[in-house]
């Protein structure tokens, strides 16, 4: 019967056009959704969600930026100057940073804290602001404008580096 209804054009004609407004527009609405919605590769959106909690691109970037200093630092001599780290440190270099930002979340759900002294403790004892064993504040000032930051973003820093250190 059905090989009967279908040798007939005019139901195969109309059967086409059934298919067709039934199948065409659901493809055309979606497709115009996905397309107009943001991908999440902007500064309007966050850049990740660490446990459920999303990372706005400015956070983010500071903690790259930091974790890609860190990592040149470490990986000078200690006479070289700063250097640049080859394309192929890019990816260890992201997920440093992500891990970082998962282990301040974990330390800010457990309540852990640094206090002031223990991060001005900390710079005092750093060799790299010392001569001859005695804290000098003007190679800190240097040092922090050599790097290029307000000095409250370094501390911000050490303090979060002394976070991920408690935990």
């Amino acid at each position: 019967m059905f090989y009967k209804l279908m040798k007939s054009k005019a139901i195969r004609t109309r059967t086409s056009w059934v298919l067709a407004i039934v199948l065409i527009p659901p493809f055309i609405f979606f497709f115009h959704m996905f397309a107009s919605t943001p991908q999440g590769d902007g500064p309007a959106d966050a850049a990740g969600r660490i446990f459920g909690q999303a990372i706005p691109w400015d956070v983010y970037q500071q903690h790259y930026a930091q974790t890609r200093r860190l990592w040149e630092s470490q990986l000078a001599g200690p006479d070289d100057g700063p250097i640049d780290l080859p394309d192929a440190f890019e990816p260890l270099i992201v997920q440093a940073t992500w891990d970082r930002l998962i282990l301040l979340q974990e330390a800010q759900q457990t309540r852990l804290r640094v206090s002031n002294e223990e991060v001005a403790d900390w710079i005092r004892r750093d060799p790299l602001f010392q001569v001859d064993g005695r804290f000098l504040s003007s190679r800190y000032r240097q040092y922090v404008s050599a790097i290029g930051v307000a000095p409250q973003v370094y501390e911000r820093f050490l303090r979060d580096q002394l976070l991920v250190q408690q935990l």
